[in-house]
């Protein structure tokens, strides 16, 4: 029967207890195999903080193997402000345009007032009629203003190879004003890498993004021709991107000084495009569909 003062007594055992003012609410453990050789194990962990208490907050776990010993450790302080976008763990493919003489990175690279990008960007490998992203990244006084439209990508390559099916809105004259201003713009570089893209709960404007397996190449210079190039960053690093309009929470700030996590300036097109001028050891090339 239903549990009730009324009736005589508990019919079944209660257990009552407390918990701090911040405390682990659910969390979530997915063990994986990485899927090329089924050799190297992928540990998951989602946590939920739960709580009244302020203040950053985080999770931290130790895995150890049947020996007792430790074969990983570290600590989750997103998740309880953070939640995956839109996006959330993708591949993302672009295309950079530039001159034959690289004048639109080599000018970026000087640190002008004001600089530009073009590029093509899918989410994945693309067919003919996926959804692509044509972007015309602005950045003028430190601010970054990505003005893009979307379209298939049989129409795309139209219009960005071949000068075919222009675009009528304010976004694609721009576009078009920069093929007329930077005179022979072509596809210069592939840049591709896995994403992990992180918003925040209350701050929609605060998004935090983590790439991996940084991947460029200067041939087979097309989206459809698949993720595979030189790795741009050393086994096991990752690049953060905090992305935001105004100041930083304090949540953030403290976890960066917690973490010794300082702002550096660094550009993949830039640091692929000096790669590609430098004698350098070429690593394995990843490629993967």
């Amino acid at each position: 029967c239903q549990d009730m003062w009324r009736l005589s007594g508990i019919e079944r055992d209660v257990y009552l207890y407390s918990t701090p003012e911040q405390y682990i609410a659910d969390y979530k453990v997915t063990s994986l195999l990485e899927k090329e050789h089924y050799k190297e194990g992928i540990f998951e962990l989602e946590g939920a903080v739960g709580g009244t208490a302020s203040g950053t907050s985080s999770i931290a776990y130790t895995l150890k193997d049947a020996s007792d010993k430790t074969v990983l450790e570290g600590s989750r302080k997103l998740e309880s402000h953070m939640r995956e976008d839109q996006y959330g763990k993708s591949t993302i493919c672009n295309i950079y345009y530039d001159t034959p003489d690289h004048r639109l990175i080599r000018e970026s690279m000087e640190k002008p007032i004001y600089k530009e990008k073009l590029r093509l960007r899918s989410y994945g490998v693309p067919k003919k009629e996926d959804l692509v992203f044509v972007e015309l990244k602005k950045k003028y006084k430190g601010v970054v203003y990505k003005r893009r439209v979307n379209m298939p990508l049989a129409e795309a390559e139209k219009w960005l190879e071949r000068r075919e099916c222009r675009q009528a809105s304010q976004i694609g004259k721009e576009i078009d004003r920069a093929f007329d201003f930077y005179q022979g713009l072509a596809p210069a570089m592939v840049l591709s890498y896995d994403r992990i893209a992180l918003l925040d709960k209350d701050d929609p404007d605060l998004r935090i993004t983590f790439d991996s397996q940084i991947l460029w190449r200067k041939s087979d210079l097309s989206l459809q021709a698949g993720v595979w190039g030189q790795p741009l960053l050393e086994d096991g690093q990752r690049l953060m991107e905090i992305k935001i309009a105004g100041s930083m929470p304090m949540w953030l700030a403290q976890m960066l000084d917690e973490e010794a996590i300082y702002q550096i300036s660094f550009s993949k097109y830039g640091s692929a495009y000096q790669a590609s001028c430098r004698p350098y050891i070429v690593r394995k090339s990843s490629k993967y569909a």
